[in-house]
């Protein structure tokens, strides 16, 4: 089996965040981004404007585009919650990618 390098940008929005408390997270969002493990080339860009962070990330050597998307969701999701942050519904969205699913009573009813 060929594994292959993937590029992936994630950008995560937030309607009810002050920007300014964007901006004063940046760093400590950054520095945590930039700590995780599995992924290489991590950026990390703000527009205070729209409310948004993108994540940007090189993720080398997986066995397919899945297993890509759970390490980039896996790495931001760590690098926001090591900043105090939290990600709700991100679960649903990494279970899918892993079992096909979004419920867990589906897994249990499976």
């Amino acid at each position: 089996m060929t594994n292959n390098d993937y590029y992936i940008e994630l950008t995560v929005s937030s309607d009810d965040t002050d920007p300014e408390l964007i901006e004063d997270q940046f760093d400590a969002i950054a520095d945590a981004f930039h700590e995780c493990t599995g992924i290489e080339d991590q950026d990390l860009a703000a527009n205070l404007e729209e409310q948004t962070l993108t994540f940007s990330m090189a993720i080398e050597d997986v066995s397919d585009e899945n297993r890509a998307k759970i390490h980039a969701l896996t790495a931001v999701r760590s690098a926001l919650h090591a900043a105090g942050a939290a990600t709700p519904g991100w679960d649903d969205q990494i279970r899918y990618l892993v079992t096909g699913t979004t419920s867990a009573q589906d897994l249990l009813d499976a």
